[in-house]
């Protein structure tokens, strides 16, 4: 008898939640219906036309005066443009933008159990006996749902720094490098922004070095710089420039370079032989593939496929 009493009334036994919708009372309806909370939302944004728009009637200020057309008027601005960017801004964005709306998720749980259980059920109001949460918990649930959301963004950051800061075609497997791969492979990509095909096993590698590191995002995003910053410190040089003239479109000579860097100190060709040892060792320290390649180890062993364990053991014994 109880149940049934709970289940009698037109209204739903308790107040449906929203931000600024509360001045309709039990005609809230629930969260988990869009469609009744849109019209509920355009009807209260109409109310504020109308307090905008009542003021400006011709009657009005005629009747009762100069300062009392201006109290109403200044009144009804004030309470109509309150109505209106309210409305927008609080329970009709959470309607539309809202991806996941606690508010609205248990309405509809509650929703699909009371017609499970036979209770009643009405398409505006839901399940009769629903209880929403308060706005405390509501709040706390958003939160939540901000720092996943948050973790995300962060998780695809790290990722798309990975893929955009190394984009070599192929994996770099030996320290062997010549200068013209590198520049094909890092500078020119930044110089001509196209796409650059990345292989499945690049970025696998990219990835697992990355986490391997434990670094944060600013601080992948500071080495990304600091090795962007290096690569273009090196193709500036006047050696490295007159070296590759037909790369880069540069007139200068070798003795003009050196003269440059070195001042008029020396022409000593084992000075210039130095200085493009040096430029080498940086480039291939600046490159986290070589680095890879240099320190990986691997050790091949033939195991025999035969089942005559005497002859094993015998090699053994002799060694």
């Amino acid at each position: 008898m109880a149940n049934d009493k709970d289940q009698d009334g037109f209204f739903p036994k308790y107040q449906q939640p929203s931000f600024v919708l509360r001045m309709w009372g039990k005609l809230v309806p629930a969260a988990d219906n869009k469609y009744a909370l849109t019209i509920v939302c355009a009807a209260q944004m109409g109310v504020g036309v109308l307090l905008l728009a009542y003021p400006r009637r011709s009657t009005f200020r005629a009747k009762y005066g100069k300062w009392p057309y201006r109290a109403v008027k200044a009144t009804g601005i004030l309470t109509g443009s309150a109505l209106i960017g309210c409305t927008a801004i609080f329970d009709l964005a959470r309607t539309r933008n809202l991806t996941y709306d606690p508010w609205a998720q248990r309405a509809r749980a509650d929703r699909v159990k009371a017609l499970k259980e036979g209770k009643k059920v009405t398409w505006w109001w839901g399940a009769h006996d629903h209880k929403p949460v308060g706005m405390n918990e509501y709040m706390s649930e958003l939160r939540v749902l901000l720092e996943i959301k948050k973790m995300q963004y962060n998780k695809k950051k790290l990722a798309d720094v990975a893929e955009s800061g190394f984009k070599p075609t192929e994996p770099l497997l030996s320290s062997d490098l010549y200068m013209d791969d590198i520049l094909w492979k890092y500078v020119l990509p930044r110089v001509f922004p196209d796409e650059v095909p990345i292989s499945p096993i690049s970025r696998k590698l990219t990835e697992a070095m990355f986490q391997s590191l434990g670094l944060t995002y600013e601080e992948l995003v500071a080495a990304n710089r600091k090795f962007r910053e290096g690569v273009l410190e090196q193709v500036e040089n006047p050696l490295f420039l007159a070296h590759r003239p037909w790369l880069f479109g540069s007139s200068s000579s070798m003795d003009a370079a050196i003269k440059e860097v070195l001042g008029e100190g020396s022409n000593d060709p084992d000075i210039l032989e130095g200085l493009y040892n040096d430029i080498a060792e940086q480039w291939d320290g600046s490159i986290m593939w070589g680095i890879i390649a240099g320190e990986t180890d691997v050790t091949i062993r033939l195991i025999p496929g035969t089942d005559i364990v005497e002859l094993v053991e015998e090699a053994e014994d002799e060694e």
